[in-house]
Formats: C-alpha cells, structure tokens, sequence
C-alpha cells in the first residue's frame, strides 16, 4: 500500500512539473499591433500587449499596413510557440537597410516573422538567431526557404522567403541589416510569455520532490539489499 501511494504521489508530481514546464508555450505568441507610421523619420510604433515596441528604418521602409488579412496561410507562421500573425499589420520594405527594434522593456527570445525575403542577405551583427519555421507560400507569392549563415548570427532568403525566426537571448533592442535590394519584403515581431514566479516555484517544487521520491526509493532498495 505504501509503496502505491508512493507511486500515485510521484506520478502528481511529476504531473505538476510538467505543466507548469508547458504554461507559456501554451499561451501562444503575441504580436506586435501597429498603430502609426511617420514616413518621413521612418518610425513605426505599436505595442505588444502592455510593452510598447518601435521599427525604426534608414528608408528602406515604404508602408506600414493596418488593413486586409496578409499573414495567410497561416500555416506558414506557426512555430513550436504556436500561433502566427493573424492579422494586418506589417512593415514592409523596398531596399537594402537597416531596421532597429525597440521595446519598452526588457524581452526574452523575441520573434520575427518573415514574408517575401527573396535572395535578402540579413544579418544582426552578433546576435545568435534560430530558424523556426520557413518553406510554406505567404498570401501573395509562392514559397521558398531561409538558409542560416555560418555563424548563426543572419540568414539568406531563398526565393520567396518566408516563415519565422528566433533571436536568442534578452534584449531591449535589436538591430539587423537587410544587404539586398528586394523590391518588397515585410516583417514584424512577436514575444512568447514566460512563467511567471508561481510558476517557476511549482516547477522547483515538483522536480524537488520527484528527486526526493528517487532518493528514498534508492535507500530503500540498498537498506533492502
């Protein structure tokens, strides 16, 4: 009987840890909304839920979008974090340029979703970045597929580039350089949720008891034999 109730415990647990573990990347990934555009200072501002965000270009910008649903397929921007951009807004470009991203805060592994970066060559300087998803068609084009550089620090756009990316690590800005002169391209950004400190506490909690659980089961099994 002990020994079953033992096993019930360790099963909650593990149960618990598990769940906490997977909170944020249930909550999906929220993007940026978009709500003005000065085009003579290229200045893109909006918000990602309560963190204000800014696009700042050097005049490779030449709208920003606010209506008509362009993020289509939308199979074509989910990621291991979920959900893509549902809605309008995008950046979009014309030229080679430099764009810098701005939040009010600091965030975690931000996202950068892509659409149409044909043969672009992009790099943000020494900020490692990871390929999430690419080789799907956007709304307008067809398909292609985003090529990782040698240091892991920018990519090349293959054809109709399209799909989502990763910049690792934490940053209250990033900047990338766009190298190429493809006509129109577009992007915008997103942040995944992190656990919150109850949350991380129920993981502790849970991975401290499992451990626990291993050790008694060990000493018994010794003090047995």
């Amino acid at each position: 009987m002990k020994m079953k109730v033992s096993s019930i415990f360790f099963a909650i647990t593990l149960a618990c840890a598990a769940t906490a573990a997977s909170t944020a990347n249930a909550a999906g990934v929220t993007w940026a909304n978009l709500t003005s555009w000065n085009s003579s200072n290229q200045l893109v501002s909006g918000n990602i839920g309560s963190i204000t965000v800014t696009m700042k270009g050097n005049g490779d910008q030449i709208f920003t979008q606010y209506s008509n649903s362009i993020w289509t397929p939308t199979s074509t921007y989910v990621s291991s974090f979920g959900n893509g951009p549902s809605g309008a807004d995008i950046i979009g470009l014309n030229s080679a340029g430099t764009e810098t991203i701005t939040f009010s805060q600091s965030v975690k592994n931000p996202l950068i979703a892509l659409m149409s970066w044909n043969d672009s060559v992009v790099s943000f300087g020494n900020d490692p970045i990871k390929i999430l998803n690419m080789g799907g068609s956007s709304c307008c084009w067809g398909a292609g597929s985003i090529v990782l550089n040698a240091a892991g620090t920018g990519f090349n756009g293959i054809y109709e580039a399209n799909g989502v990316i990763e910049v690792l690590g934490t940053y209250k800005t990033i900047t990338f350089t766009d190298k190429t002169n493809e006509y129109w391209h577009g992007y915008t950004v997103g942040i995944t949720p992190t656990p919150e400190p109850e949350e991380w506490a129920m993981m502790l909690l849970g991975f401290g008891m499992v451990g626990f659980q291993v050790k008694r089961k060990k000493a018994a099994w010794f003090k047995a034999g």
